[in-house]
């Protein structure tokens, strides 16, 4: 099982929480990025990374649980295959018939969870706390 996050604009280390396994894996490609940004398009920005998130992500449990924004979840949503488990969570709130995010609050909330799966050492599905 893999986990899909955003990646922050902001990287705080604290290594005193909980300590980290490696750097970000396409370290090497922001800095590229971050000078094309200005003048790159989105199809452009998109045929940079081509399948290599996906790649990335996908392992052989074929399990991706998403906790990603939904622009960097397109990223690995079309590279999906049918033998693959996406999993999106959705930390919204009930407003008449529809579930509303708030940005703020589903950052915060996608944080928490990806928190509470390192300190457990979640590593598989199926597996409940309660």
């Amino acid at each position: 099982m893999r986990i899909i996050i955003s990646p922050a604009k902001k990287m705080n280390v604290k290594e005193e929480v909980l300590p980290f396994k490696n750097l970000p894996v396409f370290l090497d490609r922001t800095k590229i990025i971050m000078n094309w940004m200005q003048s790159l398009g989105l199809a452009e920005a998109k045929a940079l990374w081509g399948s290599s998130l996906y790649e990335e992500v996908a392992d052989d449990s074929q399990v991706i649980v998403n906790l990603a924004s939904k622009e960097y979840s397109k990223c690995i949503e079309p590279y999906l295959k049918p033998e693959d488990r996406f999993i999106t969570c959705v930390f919204g709130e009930l407003s008449g018939e529809k579930v509303v995010q708030k940005g703020v609050y589903a950052k915060m909330a996608r944080g928490e969870m990806v928190r509470f799966m390192a300190e457990k050492k979640i590593e598989s599905e199926g597996i409940c706390y309660q």
